[in-house]
């Protein structure tokens, strides 16, 4: 070891000082790094890998459920399929008409949808700069984020069970359901890959997704941290290969 920081010493002692910065800029960053404290299932690949198949779902859109532990996160079309089969998967999982199912339909237009589950209209990400996406999902959603029976963290905590989406799932819905990975821990850096890789960007600039994300992020950090209950039902996610 001693030899070889000899060594390095000297090829920079002979290097030219203008090609030192430059070589540096080429070395690759460490890959697969993870910030610390984060839940294990925040790496894209680690979480893309908890999809599971649920049954009979052909008849929901752009329908992706992934199991944390023993908690289901589903994210689907909602608006461009049945309000019933969506409602049917919740059922599926222990959820009931007056618990909403559980869901949250963030678009609007499919009035089945809007009556069954909890309605919140968000804009499209891409009509908006980047702070005032995180403004308006942070002030639309925030009360979906707080405390109480019926908001994410209950559902979570409690029945195991989130899902939403807006109508084709391509701008407003991937965009909360990365809101829900930051507010859960995740880096808002990771949960932005994470549901651009499941469904795609679609023409909302990064930053503007990114920047609702990292409100979410924040929401989550208001928290005196997560519920013992919901840690233990996240906790058996996979751990990382490193």
């Amino acid at each position: 070891m001693a030899e070889t920081g000899r060594r390095r010493t000297e090829l920079r002692s002979l290097m030219p000082a203008f090609l030192l910065p430059l070589l540096l800029a080429t070395v690759p960053a460490q890959a697969g790094t993870q910030p610390a404290g984060e839940p294990p299932f925040c790496v894209p690949d680690v979480f893309i890998k908890q999809e599971i198949a649920e049954e009979d779902a052909g008849a929901i859109k752009r329908l992706h459920a992934y199991r944390l532990g023993s908690v289901v996160l589903a994210g689907m079309a909602i608006g461009e399929s049945e309000a019933a089969d969506v409602a049917e998967l919740a059922a599926d999982h222990g959820l009931a008409a007056d618990e909403r199912f559980c869901t949250w339909y963030v678009n609007r237009g499919n009035a089945a949808a809007e009556k069954r589950f909890s309605h919140v209209y968000v804009p499209n990400p891409s009509s908006l700069s980047a702070d005032e996406a995180a403004r308006q999902y942070g002030e639309l959603l925030g009360p979906a984020f707080a405390e109480g029976k019926g908001s994410v963290w209950w559902c979570l905590e409690e029945k195991g069970y989130l899902a939403l989406g807006c109508n084709g799932q391509m701008h407003r819905g991937p965009t909360v359901f990365g809101m829900v990975l930051a507010a859960l821990g995740c880096s808002p850096e990771n949960a932005a890959e994470i549901v651009n890789r499941i469904w795609g960007l679609n023409g909302v600039p990064p930053a503007h997704r990114l920047a609702p994300i990292r409100k979410a992020y924040d929401l989550g950090a208001e928290r005196s941290g997560l519920h013992p209950r919901l840690r233990e039902r996240l906790s058996g996610s996979p751990p990382v290969n490193r």
